[in-house]
């Protein structure tokens, strides 16, 4: 099988992008430009470097882009184990927080604007302005936390299902094997991911 057409490689290929390019709008740009508790600095910070900050927005555009490819590989790698868990792994690793990423630059395009101070908002001052632009910017954070939760129910999901059997393994996990007629046996449900005789454990 070759790597392009093997979903176990292509899932490693995006996980490394998602660890690439994820901590630059989630620790760098606020660690930069955010002041905790001052939202003048924040605001005047967000305006002088907003180019920095747009490319904030690119890139939780593009995680969101890539967790949706991504858990669609671990389902073509998962779902000769169990359909259903793997279902619910797309719906809560992927979907769900691929769309917070994508609302949330909704936020950040929203601070971004009353950062910037438009025409149509002289109606508010300054004071105000930034005020509201870290409001958003907490929301952008509040979104994050929820986002973290449903990875936590994605885990949820991987362990419910860990050590059930699979005969025969799915073709993808063989590429894991470099010998994959050998079986490793352990007792109870202890097993091993690697030549497929039990993925995930669980009832």
């Amino acid at each position: 099988m070759s790597s392009t057409h093997n979903p176990g490689r292509v899932a490693g290929f995006l996980y490394l992008l998602l660890v690439v390019f994820a901590p630059f709008r989630l620790i760098y740009i606020p660690s930069t430009l955010i002041v905790p508790g001052n939202a003048t600095a924040t605001a005047n910070n967000i305006a002088a470097h907003e180019l920095l900050f747009r490319l904030g927005m690119v890139a939780d555009l593009f995680c969101g882009t890539i967790l949706i490819f991504l858990v669609l590989a671990l389902y073509r790698l998962l779902k000769g184990v169990d359909r259903n868990l793997a279902v619910l792994m797309v719906i809560l690793g992927g979907l769900l927080p691929a769309t917070i990423d994508f609302l949330n630059v909704l936020n950040d395009a929203a601070a971004l604007m009353l950062a910037r101070g438009a025409d149509f908002l002289s109606v508010f001052e300054k004071p105000q302005r930034d005020a509201l632009a870290m409001l958003f910017l907490r929301v952008h954070r509040q979104e994050i936390v929820a986002a973290e939760i449903l990875w936590g129910l994605w885990l949820l999901s991987v362990l419910r299902g860990y050590g059930r059997p699979v005969a025969p393994p799915p073709q993808a996990l063989r590429w894991f094997d470099p010998s994959p007629e050998k079986n490793f046996t352990t007792a109870g449900r202890s097993s091993s991911l690697v030549t497929g005789t039990h993925v995930w454990s669980g009832a």
